[in-house]
């Protein structure tokens, strides 16, 4: 109780909460609601991570595969909070379930039906697949009917370095900077895109680089206001990354571009070319003006 009545002290003294209180009875009153508070947080927390913790012994414990399948459902159900223990699972050995994995797709008519091929899936394994699953954002504008390269959509290197990047952001930041990538992936028909690349061009129009998950807008090609003449010429593309993220890529792309934000948006100049951000959405429209070559 001492710690969490010092933790409450020090957030009110910062917040400048306690002076709203003027008798010194009233601001002890206060203290004591706040450090209580503190406590049942710390209790939560370390309940919760208890609770977690024993989904991660479910999945390699003897029990019956629906019990570690509820367990693993579990984990993503927790989203961020599930983030570091299944990281430290990436080396546990236990086995998850064998499964059998003998090709019986597209085999003739007479041939006899091949001996099963079983293979150990492990709790590594298993919480590597639940990781993707938590980061990575749900349905893209980009997804087709189509046959995909590779069912797996992103491709994190080293997850503790990943951790250590994206620890202090909430599920929903990590989802909105990741949505590019799953764009892109959807746009080079199903090849898996790694984390690492995220912040780099897809491709380069002229010297302008466009960044991945960006679709080209079918109206683009049009005249500018730049100036008359045929050379002047227009291309838009759509983002889900919102202003701000596409304003820091520019930014580090261009870094000899000027600089200007408005009404209108925010816009980088440099000779020859003019790239305009606006909010659409939650996402951002891209306007990439070019003038005489």
């Amino acid at each position: 109780m001492r710690k969490a009545t010092l933790t409450a002290t020090l957030i009110l003294s910062q917040g400048g909460g306690s002076r709203a209180f003027g008798t010194p009875a009233a601001r002890r009153a206060l203290v004591r609601c706040v450090a209580t508070l503190v406590i049942l947080v710390s209790l939560l927390s370390a309940q919760n991570a208890s609770e977690l913790n024993g989904y991660i012994t479910l999945l390699g414990s003897d029990v019956p595969l629906p019990k570690k399948q509820e367990a693993a459902r579990k984990l993503v159900q927790a989203g961020k909070a599930a983030i570091p223990l299944l990281i430290a699972a990436l080396r546990d050995q236990r086995i998850y379930e064998q499964r059998d994995m003998a090709n019986r797709m597209n085999l003739p008519g007479t041939a006899p039906p091949p001996k099963p091929r079983w293979v150990k899936v492990l709790v590594s394994d298993r919480s590597r697949q639940l990781l993707y699953e938590i980061i990575t954002p749900v349905g893209s504008s980009f997804d087709g009917k189509f046959k995909v390269y590779s069912e797996q959509k992103l491709q994190v290197d080293d997850w503790d370095a990943w951790w250590a990047a994206n620890q202090h952001k909430s599920i929903a930041k990590i989802h909105a900077e990741l949505t590019p990538l799953v764009d892109e992936y959807w746009k080079r028909h199903g090849t898996t895109q790694n984390t690492g690349q995220a912040g780099e061009p897809a491709e380069w129009e002229g010297d302008i680089p466009i960044p991945k998950g960006a679709r080209a807008d079918a109206a683009g090609g049009t005249a500018t206001s730049l100036g008359p003449g045929a050379n002047y010429r227009q291309k838009r593309y759509d983002i889900a990354a919102d202003v701000d993220a596409m304003s820091a890529f520019y930014a580090r792309y261009l870094p000899g571009a000027k600089r200007t934000s408005g009404e209108q948006g925010v816009t980088f100049s440099k000779p020859g070319s003019t790239i305009r951000l606006t909010r659409k959405g939650q996402g951002t429209r891209i306007i990439v003006s070019f003038g005489p070559g």
